[in-house]
């Protein structure tokens, strides 16, 4: 997955660093639930999927330090 700091994408689209970080937390939650939603509908290979992008997400989050607001 291609990383880019936070103030890359605000520039980029016009918005605050804040703003990409609360959309990148809600990414992560949705592709939670989508994922939990796969495992009742007993689509296994989505759900691993999708939990693996959900744990990336989340991992980017936490590790960099392009993610760390000032």
């Amino acid at each position: 997955m291609l990383q880019v700091p936070h103030d890359e994408v605000a520039t980029r689209y016009g918005t605050t660093r804040s703003r990409v970080k609360d959309l990148q937390e809600s990414a992560g939650k949705f592709a939670l639930m989508v994922a939990a939603f796969c495992e009742c509908l007993g689509w296994s290979d989505l759900d691993i999927l999708i939990s693996k992008f959900q744990v990336s997400l989340e991992s980017i989050m936490l590790l960099s330090p392009a993610c760390m607001l000032q």
